[in-house]
């Protein structure tokens, strides 16, 4: 997706953005997006770096976008090298560039000649030790743990399956937990299905030597998925004991319930604040009503009432809230009177013991079925949190993040075009665009989970989960193929908006069953029509 939205050319006609509109603004990511939308207009290249000396957090996309459109030579210097083609390494002369474009991908995709020709050019260390590693047809077995982890996570999936799925010792798995990488090589090797040999040899890790509770989560999985219930036993008692989030904690105690069928755990779990997959599931399984939250919240009407679908006021109440220290959050709640800012520092205020799940803009609902509204409530919760002036790191906006180039692609089809992306801003323009998309969706996808998928991850990411006959029959299923999505984020999202989902389908007053949604996820024809 970061990869389409700066790539993408938007061309709305109205309303350009001003340097003058970006010099009056303080640093933040709002005023990044009004450079990145400014970056696309036609400017000269005094303008562009004019603007681009204004972002804040630089990162190598704002790179690429300058490098288009201004004239600073430094800055096209990187970004030429960064780019440089792995067939073109041999011919590069300047060293600093070399050092800038070299990486082990690139590196693998050379012939062995190629290798060896490259290697006598470089004179880094560290890169000389990975170079050396790799620098035949057949990697070396003599390495150390950083050279290893390094060509393991930096060379490419296709290197990785080729050279890395090998059995390893108890000594040089020890070795390799030393290293902050070795919690990349864990879920590499227990998400990759093809690292299989891999993944016996971490059934001999010790859940000490481990420094993430993440870690010690995948191993468990690893060893569900190997039958060897114990060994996930003693890796799920870490994980519970050093995840710091409730949420997390409520996983590994969900897990152990399916090992262990333990009922103390099943009620340990239904007495969680959190509202997650989890505990609904251990609330419904012993017939206990669901608490902890709230549909409504009584906020202070006499005070001035904000403006939060302008980006810049929300991110400064947000900066307000995240230095307010916890003990003086309810006080702050009197400073505020919109019912979205004053849920979102309630719910802070108690460390998310207390959950709202609102329901504003039902004027742009209402003519949805209530199937349809308890899910877009579900996205929107987890999108935006009912802030209609939300901004991502990716420039997602607004009440459903809408991404840039969806929203151009949607915009062709629309009756009525949006001036410029700040109408994103707008809660019923951004409504009205992702309704649209969702229906787009609902055509494919059945199932509040699969729909979660596509939102987060795009069509074709689901399109492609659904199509590997993911969900099987197993003993530990839908629930080990929900944990062992590769895309990471989305496998979280899709979690949390299905909890979400059936919070608002009760709220809206219609009946629903999480263990029958599990169960349907098994039932391919339930859920996607592929």
């Amino acid at each position: 997706m970061i990869k389409l939205l700066f790539l993408a050319v938007l061309a709305f006609n109205a309303d350009a953005i001003t340097l003058e509109q970006i010099n009056s603004k303080p640093p933040s990511r709002a005023k990044n997006f009004l450079i990145w939308q400014f970056m696309r207009q036609k400017i000269t290249p005094k303008e562009a770096e004019e603007a681009f000396y204004q972002i804040k957090d630089v990162s190598i996309n704002n790179l690429y976008t300058y490098a288009r459109k201004g004239d600073d030579k430094a800055v096209k210097y990187i970004t030429k090298c960064i780019s440089t083609k792995a067939e073109k390494l041999l011919i590069l002369k300047d060293m600093n560039c070399l050092n800038l474009a070299l990486t082990p991908y690139k590196y693998q995709k050379l012939t062995p000649k190629q290798r060896k020709k490259l290697l006598k050019k470089v004179k880094d260390k560290k890169r000389l030790s990975w170079m050396r590693a790799m620098k035949d047809k057949k990697i070396s077995n003599i390495l150390s743990a950083s050279t290893l982890l390094e060509i393991f996570t930096r060379a490419g999936k296709d290197y990785r399956d080729k050279n890395f799925n090998r059995p390893y010792s108890k000594k040089e798995l020890h070795n390799l937990s030393k290293d902050r990488r070795f919690d990349k090589f864990i879920a590499f090797g227990v998400l990759y299905p093809q690292l299989n040999k891999i993944q016996k040899s971490l059934l001999h890790v010790n859940p000490k030597d481990i420094k993430s509770a993440k870690s010690n989560f995948y191993l468990a999985l690893n060893a569900l998925r190997l039958k060897r219930e114990k060994i996930a036993l003693k890796q799920l008692n870490m994980a519970y004991l050093r995840f710091y989030y409730q949420s997390d904690k409520d996983k590994a105690l969900f897990w152990k319930y399916q090992i262990t069928h333990s009922k103390k755990t099943l009620k340990q779990l239904s007495k969680s604040f959190d509202i997650n997959i989890y505990t609904l599931y251990a609330r419904e399984k012993l017939g206990k009503a669901l608490g902890n939250y709230y549909a409504t919240l009584k906020s202070n009407s006499t005070a001035q009432k904000e403006d939060i679908t302008d980006p810049f006021i929300w991110l400064k109440i947000l900066d307000e809230v995240k230095t307010t220290p916890q003990k003086r959050l309810n006080a702050l709640l009197k400073n505020y009177s919109t019912q979205e800012v004053s849920s979102f520092i309630y719910e802070r205020s108690t460390k998310y013991k207390k959950q709202g799940f609102l329901t504003p803009y039902k004027k742009y609902l209402k003519d949805l079925p209530i199937d349809s509204q308890a899910l877009i409530y579900a996205l929107m919760r987890q999108e935006s949190r009912f802030i209609p002036s939300a901004l991502s790191s990716s420039f997602a906006m607004g009440l459903m993040q809408m991404m840039p180039f969806l929203v151009h692609a949607m915009d062709k089809k629309m009756d009525k075009k949006i001036r410029n992306l700040n109408d994103m801003f707008k809660p019923k323009i951004n409504l009205k665009y992702a309704i649209k998309h969702i229906q787009w969706l609902q055509k494919s996808f059945y199932h509040p989970l699969l729909l979660a998928y596509s939102y987060n991850g795009g069509y074709g990411f689901a399109r492609k989960h659904v199509k590997k006959k993911n969900f099987s029959k197993g003993r530990y299923e839908p629930f080990l193929t929900m944990e062992m999505m590769l895309n990471s984020q989305s496998r979280e999202y899709g979690k949390k908006v299905l909890a979400n989902y059936v919070v608002y389908k009760k709220i809206l007053g219609e009946k629903i069953s999480i263990l029958k949604l599990f169960d349907e996820l098994k039932e391919p024809k339930k859920i996607h029509r592929f």
